[in-house]
């Protein structure tokens, strides 16, 4: 992955709403929409080594 996937990739994930539309559209449950969207938070990754 390059430096500017990554920085896409970030950009996409920055924005709950949009995180929202991407679950709601692509995972088919119905308790999904139940969920409160608005207290998703932003984190560091963590990488483990195997």
């Amino acid at each position: 992955m390059s430096s500017e996937d990554d920085a896409s990739y970030k950009l996409l994930f920055s924005a709950p709403e949009v995180v929202r539309d991407l679950v709601l559209g692509s995972i088919p449950d119905q308790w999904l929409h139940s969920l409160d969207y608005t207290t998703l938070e932003q984190r560091r990754p963590r990488f483990c080594a195997a």
